[in-house]
């Protein structure tokens, strides 16, 4: 029972994080002079504006299937934006690109403070409560670590793109549409390799290191991972 009850918390509190990414992106974009997200309704924390069905439904399970249902991933719809309304485009689409990993981070600070300083206890329906907001912790984590590769059309592409001379950062640019066909070559090959446990080994050492930078215990971090492998 209490798994279910688990479950009907972690489902909001996932969708709401993860459309915190792409709001965060509009938001910024909007503040530069880009209101292409507001005018197209995607300025808002609603899941539903950003859910996308190939990346939202299809890649998850795909994910699942190569990784004999141990992990997955899913990504939403990325928030449109223009940058030749901002007043310096290369600028701009660095700030936009690092604002949806920087909100993660700091939702993932935020929600430590109830592990941090022990709001909830160890055990108990609350302490399954505990264990979902670890899990949520988690999961921006992963978010923003996963975005910043520099990979198109990751955000940390869009950092690169901000950073090179002109001439690299167009040519970036251009490999823009192929990006994810190798994130998926990318993830499809780790999963081979460690049937999901590659991917989990591959994120490990980065995630638990922003994980003890919060403040939060490494043995609570083991106990978490080892229930997910």
């Amino acid at each position: 029972m209490h798994e279910y009850l688990e479950l009907i918390f972690f489902l909001p509190l996932f969708l709401l994080t993860v459309s915190v990414h792409e709001y965060s992106h509009g938001w910024v974009a909007n503040k530069l002079g880009d209101g292409t997200a507001r005018e197209r309704g995607r300025l808002t924390l609603n899941p539903l504006a950003h859910i996308s069905v190939p990346l939202t439904i299809v890649l998850p399970i795909m994910v699942l299937v190569l990784t004999w249902f141990r992990f997955t991933i899913a990504l939403l719809k990325p928030v449109p934006i223009n940058p030749l309304r901002f007043r310096n485009p290369k600028r701009g689409l660095m700030y936009v690109g690092l604002a949806g990993p920087v909100s993660n981070l700091f939702v993932a600070l935020i929600l430590s403070m109830f592990l941090r300083f022990d709001i909830l206890p160890l055990t108990g329906f609350l302490g399954g409560i505990r264990a979902i907001l670890g899990l949520i912790i988690v999961v921006n984590i992963v978010i923003a670590m996963f975005n910043m590769l520099p990979i198109p059309p990751l955000d940390g592409s869009r950092v690169m793109v901000g950073l090179l001379p002109n001439k690299y950062a167009r040519m970036l640019l251009r490999v823009d549409r192929y990006g994810f066909i190798f994130i998926i070559t990318l993830f499809a090959s780790l999963a081979f390799a460690g049937g999901g446990e590659g991917i989990l080994q591959f994120i490990k050492i980065p995630l638990k290191f922003v994980w003890r930078l919060y403040g939060l215990s490494g043995l609570e971090f083991d106990n978490l991972i080892s229930g997910m492998t």
